[in-house]
């Protein structure tokens, strides 16, 4: 069940800035596009920051009811968060919902209407009084990570099982500069075994697509990484994800 979460654009990197990750929460998968959507909202509601002191942004906060009509998708939050946030974290906090409710549901942008049993127009600072869709493309920097890893794709805690000796396509999105996504193939020592770059479709600010090949010959335990770092010094992270890889 894909669940949105807010967390740094470059996971070990806390300065690189925050945006929505994306996760596939393993839970038994109702059968209604509502009852879906409920699961993965209480999920999202309950999930902290991946930032440093895990803040819970929607304490306080638990989903009320969920209503799916032909042109939007209304969620009732009823209590008020407790949690102090600073505005930007709010406005993610909100989008959190939004792209939760809406990969739950699966009917694409729909519109997402967020209201509240006591009548609130605002979240924080968020003005909540009209609908929300997912931006552009070419905007959708200002909400998601800037790098994903989406194939091979498992149940969070798990890993991708991989044949060895086989071509492997890793596949993900990324807003980049000069769209250069680099990556490395560590084993379970943490020693890197590969490493390359590949360019994805579009660079910043659009959110291009890229696909990284490679052989892993022996079986074992492994992490690939994909990256981009820093155009003022090639040195930091500013972006990153990796995916788990049991190689047999």
């Amino acid at each position: 069940m894909p669940v949105y979460y807010i967390a740094p654009e470059a996971l070990g990197w806390p300065e690189s800035g925050l945006g929505l990750r994306r996760v596939w929460v393993p839970a038994e998968t109702p059968d209604t596009p509502a009852a879906k959507a409920k699961a993965a909202l209480v999920i999202a509601l309950g999930r902290p920051t991946a930032t440093e002191g895990q803040i819970k942004a929607w304490d306080g906060v638990s989903l009320s009811n969920i209503v799916i009509d032909s042109d939007r998708i209304t969620v009732t939050l009823s209590g008020a968060p407790s949690a102090d946030i600073a505005d930007n974290i709010a406005g993610l906090a909100v989008q959190q919902l939004v792209w939760t409710a809406q990969a739950a549901v699966g009917q694409g942008n729909l519109p997402v209407q967020l209201t509240t049993t006591d009548g609130a127009s605002r979240l924080w600072t968020v003005d909540i009084s009209a609908p929300f869709t997912r931006p552009a493309r070419a905007q959708q920097y200002t909400v998601l990570t800037d790098l994903w890893i989406t194939e091979p794709s498992y149940p969070e805690g798990g890993t991708a099982v991989v044949p060895a000796g086989r071509p492997l396509k890793i596949s993900g999105e990324a807003t980049v500069f000069e769209a250069n996504v680099q990556w490395q193939l560590s084993d379970a020592t943490g020693h890197v075994v590969d490493q390359g770059f590949v360019t994805a479709s579009a660079g910043a600010p659009d959110r291009g697509t890229f696909d990284i090949s490679v052989t892993i010959p022996d079986a074992g335990e492994y992490v690939l990484k994909a990256f981009a770092v820093s155009m003022k010094d090639g040195a930091g992270e500013v972006a990153n994800d990796s995916v788990s890889l049991t190689v047999r």
